[in-house]
């Protein structure tokens, strides 16, 4: 049962003399379950990757944790290494396109998420991506062809096209497209989206409150804020004096996040 394997997971994450290989998949099962207790999971990770450092499942989690410890640049290496190994996996994909983002690498960022468009035409989010690569990198006119053209979801369609005006000075049609953006459904994403947006147009007041409405409607391991965080879209706000406490309300305090010990043992071809 479910119940079963979690407490059989729980109990190899704490035996000291656990070194079977078979035992790698609970082992990276039971971390994502912890993922909210960062020092936990990334415990979990070390005693994985010291049974087997190259299991691909344990290495895309050290990517995941590497991420959400603002370690983007140590995060890379690690990315290609298991992208090497499982070139047709969009999550292994994501995960080097998300560490070459928040690492300020914005045109290999693109080069990435093209790649998953390649592999996934309908992937919302990398071209969704690729825009806000392009807007990374001082070229909205394209960034605005891009979300126009070849993102379909229209929420993400329209949060691109809000920050790519903005860039472009047209405010009355970046104010309209808000306004849409405002008027749809709210889904998974939502706030995510809206806070962001305000965030890149300089609307603070509303990009914590749109913030602070992902936060409490936080559906667990998966969110999206608790994975971009430290994403340049929210450059804006890292000078407001509420960015540190909100982040502090979310686990992610950079004291905090500096504190954990993450020390995995990676593959020789990596050391």
């Amino acid at each position: 049962t479910a119940r079963a394997e979690y407490q059989r997971a729980k109990l190899l994450a704490s035996e000291i003399d656990a070194t079977s290989p078979d035992n790698v998949s609970l082992l990276v099962w039971h971390a994502w379950s912890s993922m909210r207790d960062i020092s936990r999971a990334t415990q979990i990770i070390e005693r994985a990757l010291s049974i087997e450092p190259t299991n691909p499942d344990a290495l895309n989690a050290a990517v995941v944790l590497l991420t959400r410890l603002w370690r983007s640049g140590e995060a890379i290496p690690v990315a290609r290494y298991a992208r090497e190994r499982d070139p047709l996996s969009t999550f292994v994909v994501w995960n080097l396109a998300r560490a070459y983002r928040n690492n300020g690498e914005h045109a290999a960022a693109a080069e990435t998420l093209g790649d998953i468009v390649a592999l996934n035409p309908d992937a919302i989010r990398a071209a969704w991506g690729i825009g806000v690569a392009l807007l990374m990198q001082s070229k909205p006119e394209q960034a605005l062809t891009q979300f126009d053209n070849n993102v379909s979801d229209p929420a993400y369609r329209l949060h691109g096209q809000v920050l790519a005006l903005h860039d472009l000075g047209r405010s009355a049609e970046a104010n309209a497209a808000l306004d849409e953006l405002l008027a749809l459904e709210e889904s998974y994403a939502y706030a995510y989206l809206v806070g962001t947006a305000y965030a890149w147009t300089g609307d603070l007041d509303n990009a914590f409150l749109y913030l602070e409405k992902e936060r409490d409607n936080d559906p667990g391991e998966g969110s999206i804020f608790r994975v971009e965080a430290n994403s340049p879209l929210y450059a804006n706000l890292r000078d407001d004096p509420r960015w540190l406490p909100f982040l502090a309300s979310v686990e992610l305090d950079p004291d905090f996040l500096a504190s954990v010990e993450f020390n995995p043992r990676l593959p020789r071809a990596l050391r």
